[in-house]
């Protein structure tokens, strides 16, 4: 039932041909790797969007603090991704709230207790002020 299910929702965004049960296992390998630059922080999201990537990461220190950064990668000629910046960073002293983004072309938004919106500019990313919002409410 969850292979059908997969199958159906790949289909649907158009990475495989059908969806069909009668079709061979899905199977699914591992093409590329990327880690947060900095010690000690796992990846809590990612969105891509043609050859730049952001993921979001946290840390939980000794203290017991969790911080959570921004981190941008762009994919080389070669298929490679590589580090370019870490883009924004933010403690939440002892309170996990886990860093979610999302991205399109050269817009991204992150969001976890406020709503971040950054653009890709010459210089690399940085953050723009939202204007007109004035509450947020998301799920997962």
């Amino acid at each position: 039932m969850r292979e059908r299910r997969t199958r159906a929702i790949l289909a649907a965004f158009g990475l495989i041909a059908s969806a069909s049960a009668t079709a061979g296992p899905l199977i699914i390998e591992e093409s590329a790797r990327v880690v947060a630059p900095d010690a000690g922080f796992s990846i809590a999201d990612a969105s891509m969007s043609g050859d730049s990537l952001i993921i979001s990461a946290g840390n939980l220190d000794e203290n017991d603090n969790y911080t959570w950064a921004l981190y941008g990668f762009q994919r080389n000629a070669a298929g490679v991704w590589q580090y370019t910046q870490k883009i924004a960073e933010k403690s939440f002293g002892n309170v996990y709230l886990r860093p979610r983004v999302a991205m399109d072309g050269n817009f991204a938004v992150s969001w976890s207790d406020q709503l971040r919106a950054f653009e890709r500019t010459a210089a690399g990313w940085v953050e723009r002020p939202i204007t007109g919002a004035t509450s947020l409410q998301i799920s997962d």
